[in-house]
């Protein structure tokens, strides 16, 4: 069973190295599998299942130094974010505050996880979705943006902006600045996934728009359509090299902008008992894939 343990334990393991936007919350898990690169193509292991509890386990990200994943996981009452050691085979509870905590990532100065939070306390800010940082060392959250707007996703494109997925008729992608709060909406009606670009112009958000991944350029706002996504997926993720990943019911896909054509097969879960797959997230070292897979 998971430990509850103060988040500077967390700290000591690591060093080293969005109603949110959601379907009805399934029954989905959380696993892990490592990626090695085969000439043109790539090699997946067995997965790892790394969620313990029934019910929802779902957006996985990786630490910094890609030795644990974060991850939301629901009771009956509440949502809250886990971290799973890969090393040590452990899970250790990081939230628990009364509300509930989604979308978990590291944030860009190492320090600190940010959490979209949705507000369960009744009064006037219930049904709320700001952003929060906690930290690492353990101690309180910090509001980090809300604005009075209901966050869904979010991606870091350095310390001070991130990337917004804005609640609204219509959803917005939004470059905010967490220091003096200014917002620039960027596009509409995009989808869930949403990645800076690991390449060496990080001027770059990848998102999606009516069935097709896109990136904008975040000094000329021009917008590139890159691929349309799978149809019956609308969750892809992105390598350190800037691969494309989606899956496919139980099949990982790959994509390389500018060398590929096409989406190429280059893994299958089904022999693992994995039906369907929605999300993936990628390592930072581009050596392991973690997803949901629905149960």
């Amino acid at each position: 069973m998971p430990q509850k343990i103060r988040i500077g334990a967390l700290a000591a393991m690591m060093i080293g190295g969005l109603s949110l936007y959601l379907p009805a919350q399934s029954n989905t898990d959380v696993y892990v599998s490592k990626i090695t690169r085969t000439g043109a193509g790539w090699d997946l292991s067995a997965p790892l299942k790394i969620s313990e509890r029934t019910g929802y386990n779902n957006q996985p990200s990786f630490s910094r130094d890609g030795g644990g994943v974060f991850f939301a996981s629901s009771d009956e009452k509440q949502t809250d974010i886990f971290f799973y050691d890969l090393k040590r085979k452990k899970t250790v509870r990081l939230t628990e505050t009364g509300d509930s905590e989604y979308s978990p990532l590291i944030m860009p100065s190492g320090k600190e996880f940010s959490v979209i939070q949705l507000i369960l306390a009744e009064g006037p800010r219930k049904g709320a979705q700001p952003l929060l940082a906690f930290p690492l060392k353990g101690g309180s959250p910090r509001l980090l943006h809300e604005n009075g707007k209901k966050i869904g996703y979010h991606t870091w494109i350095d310390a001070d902006r991130v990337g917004l997925f804005v609640l609204g008729d219509p959803s917005t992608l939004q470059l905010v600045n967490i220091k003096t709060g200014e917002a620039r909406t960027l596009a509409e009606n995009i989808g869930r996934s949403l990645y800076k670009s690991p390449a060496t112009d990080s001027e770059m958000i990848f998102f999606s728009q009516k069935g097709m991944i896109k990136k904008i350029n975040l000094k000329t706002n021009l917008v590139e359509e890159i691929i349309p996504l799978q149809k019956g997926n609308d969750f892809f993720a992105l390598t350190p090299d800037g691969t494309l990943f989606m899956a496919l019911n139980a099949e990982i896909y790959g994509f390389r902008p500018g060398t590929d054509g096409n989406w190429k097969k280059i893994g299958d879960f089904s022999a693992s008992g994995i039906k369907s797959i929605t999300r993936i997230a990628i390592s930072s070292q581009g050596d392991q894939m973690a997803f949901v897979a629905n149960r």
